[in-house]
């Protein structure tokens, strides 16, 4: 009978033991797509869930294939420098509550933003900015700080006089403190500072959500990854830092583990890049910084394309016919990741065909030039580019015309290095304008000879020119830093 009892009682006990890892694994089997956070019905957080419900995608059910074109939110990915590894934390533990990701095998971005305006109707005063991490594992009511760093002037580095040591050029960080006496939303400027002076602040559990995430970095499958989603109104923005909806912007997400400014050396992990590549210092962070930030496109808010990344900045690309063959040149002012070029040609300027390749730079942030000979040139041809990057990723060039005829066009060359532009305007009379982003006119000149037109003593930013004759208009667009 002791022994029946006992038999009895280890039955029990099994059950029990399996019992609770039932329980265990039901909690833990998470439903992608699902909110971790309750909703609550007040504006503004009825703009970062319009459903009202507990799912945060355009279903009302779970995550299936994507986790971007599946939300019911459009978000805009944040396209990266490099995949975002699992471990590049520079404090903190890998697969945890601080650790952003990616997931390369399904091209899942780990950071995207999105601009709402929910009556449609400009500066009615309901346009909010969101912002959402991929983040390794749910933070819960730990004191962790995720945050979104944001140039404004479009200059960093070494051109923007207020950039400071542990700061290469960021006016406005967006922060979140998750946990701790301190937790809330915060808009700070850090304008030639590391520290920040907050201009506004939002309640936690009105401005931010967490959801599950479908997509994550393998090596960190045993816990489910998470999205973590904050917003702040436009409105003060404009208010605090004198933007516009449309004014460009370059924006990099990054965590901390207390919640204070990621600057300095206090960053976690940052978005998009592998930290591993960086030296873990202040000038190791910085140059982080600057390699994402000055490989992005500014975008405005209101843009729906997103902020873009330029794998290869292409500044100068023309070709011209000589005795017996045509010369193919272009300029890139920054290269990321550039394994070669490949020149293609064609006789009605939509069929092309690769003649030849030339080897790119791989990263470099300074002007590269390239020639290509086509031996065997035709009475008339157009050229484009391939860009190919390392990881077999590409990008086309706009197609550019050589014929019987180049003598009598246009040629145009923007060279950064010296800040000039040299014009050709051929056997002919031309104006020559610049514009700024806004479309204001900032250069004007008229030119009957091959001319050098300066622009060194423009403000950074973005610029159009063009150059007319009677017979012929081109236009370029380059980037003043």
């Amino acid at each position: 009978m002791a022994k029946r009892g006992k038999d009895i009682m280890n039955v029990k006990g099994k059950m029990v033991t399996m019992f609770f890892l039932m329980v265990i694994a039901l909690v833990d089997a998470q439903t992608p797509g699902e909110l971790i956070t309750s909703y609550l019905p007040v504006v503004p957080q009825t703009y970062i869930n319009p459903d009202g419900n507990s799912w945060v995608t355009s279903s009302s059910g779970a995550y299936v294939t994507d986790d971007q074109t599946e939300s019911e939110i459009s978000w805009v990915g944040i396209p990266q420098v490099d995949s975002e590894p699992n471990g590049d934390l520079n404090v903190g533990g890998s697969c945890g509550t601080t650790d952003i990701m990616d997931d390369p095998a399904s091209g899942a971005d780990a950071s995207y933003v999105y601009f709402s305006d929910a009556d449609g109707i400009p500066n009615s005063g309901d346009e909010y900015m969101f912002y959402r991490l991929r983040i390794a594992k749910d933070p819960g009511s730990g004191n962790f700080g995720f945050s979104v760093l944001i140039d404004i002037d479009n200059k960093f580095g070494t051109e923007d006089t207020d950039s400071v040591e542990g700061n290469p050029g960021f006016e406005m960080e967006i922060r979140v403190v998750n946990g701790g006496g301190s937790k809330g939303v915060y808009l700070d400027s850090v304008n030639a500072t590391t520290s920040g002076v907050t201009k506004a602040s939002y309640n936690l559990n009105v401005y931010t959500q967490r959801s599950y995430a479908l997509s994550q970095n393998a090596s960190c499958s045993s816990k489910p990854a998470v999205f973590y989603d904050f917003m702040v109104p436009f409105s003060d923005i404009e208010t605090h830092f004198g933007i516009s909806n449309s004014d460009p912007m370059r924006l990099v997400g990054a965590t901390s583990i207390n919640g204070a400014s990621v600057l300095g050396t206090t960053a976690s992990d940052i978005a998009g890049i592998n930290d591993d590549n960086y030296a873990n210092s202040i000038a190791g962070q910085d140059q982080a910084f600057s390699t994402f930030i000055k490989g992005q496109s500014g975008s405005s808010a209101t843009e729906s394309t997103g902020f873009g990344i330029l794998p290869v900045e292409l500044i100068a690309f023309d070709g011209e016919k000589k005795e017996g063959y045509n010369e193919i040149y272009w300029t890139t002012g920054m290269e990321l990741n550039n394994d070669y070029f490949e020149v293609q040609k064609s006789l009605n300027g939509k069929d092309f065909k690769t003649i030849g390749e030339v080897n790119g730079n791989g990263s470099s942030e300074t002007e590269n030039d390239y020639v290509y000979y086509d031996m065997h040139p035709n009475e008339s041809s157009y050229y484009r580019l391939k860009q190919v990057d390392f990881d077999g990723s590409t990008e086309y060039s706009k197609t550019i015309y050589v014929g019987a005829t180049y003598a009598d066009r246009i040629s145009m060359n923007i060279k950064e290095n010296g800040k000039y532009i040299n014009v050709n305007p051929s056997n002919s009379t031309a104006t020559i304008v610049i514009t700024d982003m806004r479309g204001a006119v900032v250069i004007n000149e008229t030119i009957n000879t091959m001319s050098s037109i300066d622009y060194s003593w423009l403000f950074s930013g973005f610029y159009a020119v063009t150059v007319q004759n009677s017979n012929e208009k081109i236009s370029k667009k380059f980037i003043v830093k």
